[in-house]
């Protein structure tokens, strides 16, 4: 939502294609919950919604159903279009979609199997990471030419986090987080540090709540989102909240949580969380695993870095941040420094260029 809007904004006429049946948790105007104000198309094309039942096989159909729904859609749409896509539809578009239209792939995560993903990233104009190492991964082990790939990491929203606060989080971020404490009803005598995000394996979560338990007994953890809770009054689930919230829970706390893990290829090499642009914005000082991908956009410069997997490595650079004032207020000012490099608007206008580079 945040790509299509920057790209409007840019001039762009842009049209958002998605699954009509796909079941998911929101249930508003999704305008609004993105906090969106360049508004642009949004069209629904059938596919089968069995996710319900489970998340292998039956994922693998809906994604198969919506593949075949684009494709046909496509079909009959006229040759003057650009197509960026993400995910797995290209899998099943034949050669001559390729060739009907400039296509260009975003891609993420590398698959298990990704010889299977390697054809359409070959046949595709130009391809769209967000890791270094994926691109040197594509150029030296796949031969795919390096002018074909650009690395675009994700992005932040900037105007959720500036004094004004925006349209989306209504001024608020203009007052102090003891004030925006007091109006989430949280301690204004503790000691906080807040995690953003879920706890899927490849995150390194659990090293973090194992971490929480090595943190002085009055301190307070939040996790904010879909995380399962451990047995530990320092630590509190707020569980979901939507986007334009978030501000307001990363303004509360005296250091951020950025986790990882050296377990998961993804999370060394694949990953650009969006928690880590937020948090950059945040200017609160950052408390981040090092891992690889981590370090394309941290340094000591602006946050402190820890050995993966190693929770109490982990608590000993919590302490540092919340008690170390110099050094937490020299981190947060460079991260927030750093943020507006990776606004959504920076990122669609360097795709674009991009983009108009390999179609003319």
């Amino acid at each position: 939502m945040k790509m299509c809007e920057a790209f409007q904004k840019s001039g762009i006429e842009v049209e958002l294609i998605i699954p009509e049946r796909r079941k998911n948790s929101i249930n508003t105007d999704p305008f609004l919950y993105y906090q969106v104000d360049h508004r642009f198309r949004i069209r629904k094309l059938y596919s089968l919604d069995w996710t319900r039942f489970g998340w292998s096989v039956f994922f693998i159909l809906q994604n198969v159903s919506f593949a075949l729904s684009s494709l046909v859609f496509l079909i009959f749409q006229e040759r003057k279009a650009v197509v960026y896509t993400r995910g797995d539809s290209a899998l099943l578009w034949p050669f001559f979609l390729f060739k009907k239209f400039p296509i260009f792939i975003e891609t993420h995560f590398k698959s298990r199997k990704f010889r299977r993903h390697l054809r359409p990233l070959v046949r595709a104009r130009g391809i769209v990471v967000v890791t270094k190492a994926y691109r040197r991964e594509l150029t030296s082990a796949y031969h795919i030419p390096a002018n074909k790939i650009i690395w675009a990491p994700d992005g932040v929203d900037l105007a959720k986090f500036s004094a004004k606060g925006g349209s989306a989080s209504g001024g608020q971020i203009s007052n102090s987080k003891f004030q925006i404490r007091e109006r989430l009803g949280i301690p204004q005598d503790k000691k906080i540090i807040v995690y953003t995000g879920t706890d899927l394996g490849w995150r390194g979560v659990e090293t973090f709540k194992e971490a929480v338990r090595l943190l002085p007994q009055d301190w307070r953890v939040y996790f904010v989102g879909s995380v399962r809770p451990i047995d530990d009054l320092r630590a509190v689930f707020i569980g979901h909240k939507p986007p334009k919230e978030i501000p307001l829970w990363l303004s509360i706390a005296d250091a951020l949580v950025l986790c990882g893990t050296a377990k998961s290829e993804i999370s060394l090499n694949y990953v650009s969380p969006l928690k880590l642009f937020e948090y950059l914005a945040a200017g609160r000082p950052i408390v981040a695993v090092d891992t690889p991908s981590h370090r394309e956009i941290l340094s000591e410069e602006n946050a402190l870095l820890v050995k993966p997997d190693d929770p109490e490595a982990l608590a000993k650079a919590i302490k540092t941040a919340l008690t170390d004032e110099a050094l937490a207020e020299k981190i947060a000012r460079n991260a927030a420094t750093l943020a507006p490099q990776y606004s959504w608007d920076n990122r669609a206008n360097r795709i674009s260029d991009f983009i108009s580079s390999h179609i003319h």
